[in-house]
């Protein structure tokens, strides 16, 4: 009987027996990485030899008003360490705490909690600073910076199905606090993005501090029917990461970044700092060598574990999408997903075709009217469930899904076309009846998948 296993938790592996006529390809995690010993000191010293811009003291110098912008909870950031030495510096150069402005850069994700935030920076920083997050719909709270026109994102007017389409820029509001400071700090980690090809740098300020006008038009740049193929892409090739760098500069020169590469564990392994635009160019090179990985993509089935990215369902499913490419068309994706929460994500719709209805009807229609269709026909759908449709309808015109996850059969938690396990032999069963019990099944298994992504072998 064919074993491997993929991380279940910061210290546990989940242990799979698969039937004894499965093929393991491969199992990927990760390169393996070195943290850095005495980050804060490390940090410091960083802070006056930056790259590409003044050292931090000269460019803190005359400040009045500071930003510190830092993820949410849905990124595993060491914002705590990272914040000490900026703010040392930020009072050797005068500046009060009255001056400083902490931001939680949430985007459309929802509020975090006062007790949430203090594990994230630390009790010291929650008392010190006065501290916001983007609550993405209220305008009069946000500063319109300007439009970054189509053409400096975008290589061509023409969409996936062949007919020109209406163009447009984007128009960039961010939150005042944040456009209207003398001195933004970016507090972030680089990972793989599956629409932006890495996260990290000025994504924090574009979604993750814009208004719901910005960020809505942000996500549908660069679903083109290629989504599976935005992972990983470096900036110059990514439509999405190119509006977001544009829209940065629309800060001007304003911003300060502050960002790392994490380890499985979530310690640093990698820091960088200085112009935002530099540091995520150094940061994603170094972010696609440890995390992208050369896979068989005949693979029959991929069985894929969100970790480190199970903070909630919606991050777990992102994993699924990350990966596609890691099984063949036709083939299975297994999701293995152990859940801190459910999440905010609502995708139970008020309607259900047949499976195998469903699936016809995808082959006939593209994904972007597929996914207009179902928002339509459920309008209670916030953008963000609309967004994550979109990109479900993608991998479903390829993929079955199938999901292993206690927590949700528990919680009686469903998604529309995808089946959910507690049961392992269950599952096993099930992928064996949806293959049409083939003498012998391929398996691709991401260990960790959450962060890393296939790069295919031609």
């Amino acid at each position: 009987m064919p074993r491997t296993s993929v991380r279940w938790t910061d210290n546990e592996q989940l242990s799979l027996d698969l039937p004894d006529h499965w093929q393991v390809l491969g199992r990927y995690e990760p390169r393996a990485t070195t943290a850095i010993e005495e980050l804060p000191a490390r940090l410091a010293q960083m802070l006056e030899e930056p790259i590409e811009r003044p050292a931090f003291s000269k460019v803190s110098a005359g400040a009045q008003k500071v930003a510190l912008v830092i993820d949410d909870l849905t990124r595993p950031t060491p914002a705590g360490e990272l914040l000490g030495p900026v703010v040392a510096a930020l009072e050797k150069a005068g500046i009060s705490d009255e001056q400083v402005t902490g931001v939680v850069a949430t985007g459309l994700h929802p509020p975090i909690s006062r007790e949430q935030l203090l594990s994230k920076i630390g009790g010291e920083f929650g008392r010190r600073f006065k501290w916001i997050q983007n609550d993405c719909r209220e305008l009069d709270k946000y500063a319109y910076l300007g439009t970054v026109p189509e053409g400096a994102w975008a290589r061509r007017k023409i969409s996936a199905s062949g007919g020109t389409r209406t163009t447009r820029g984007l128009d960039v509001y961010v939150l005042k606090e944040v456009a209207q400071a003398d001195l933004i700090v970016l507090f972030g980690s680089v990972s793989p993005h599956l629409q932006a090809g890495f996260g990290g740098g000025f994504k924090l300020v574009v979604p993750g501090c814009a208004h719901s006008r910005t960020i809505g038009r942000l996500h549908k740049i660069g679903l083109n029917g290629q989504v599976a193929r935005l992972i990983g892409q470096q900036p110059a090739e990514n439509c999405m990461r190119r509006a977001v760098e544009q829209a940065g500069q629309l800060l001007g020169g304003k911003a300060f970044s502050v960002n790392t590469l994490l380890d499985s564990s979530g310690r640093v392994c990698r820091l960088s700092v200085g112009d935002p635009q530099a540091v995520q160019e150094q940061l994603s090179l170094a972010c696609e060598q440890k995390c992208g990985l050369a896979v068989d993509p005949t693979a029959d089935v991929a069985i894929v574990s969100a970790f480190p990215r199970d903070y909630d369902l919606l991050q777990g499913l992102k994993c699924l999408v990350n990966t596609r490419m890691a099984a063949r068309k036709g083939g299975i994706l297994i999701g293995m997903m152990n859940l801190h929460s459910l999440g905010h994500l609502k995708l139970k719709v008020s309607f259900a075709l047949p499976t195998g209805l469903f699936g016809w009807l995808l082959g006939l229609i593209s994904p972007g009217s597929a996914s207009a269709m179902l928002g339509r026909l459920d309008r209670e759908l916030d953008a963000e469930a609309k967004f994550f449709i979109r990109l479900a309808v993608e991998t479903l015109r390829r993929n079955r899904l199938l999901i292993y996850c206690p927590e949700m059969v528990r919680a009686a938690e469903k998604l529309p076309y995808v089946e959910i396990f507690d049961d392992l032999n269950r599952l096993w069963e099930r992928t064996e009846k949806l293959l049409g019990r083939p003498r012998q099944v391929r398996v691709n298994v991401f260990a960790e998948g959450g962060t890393t992504y296939p790069r295919l072998r031609h």
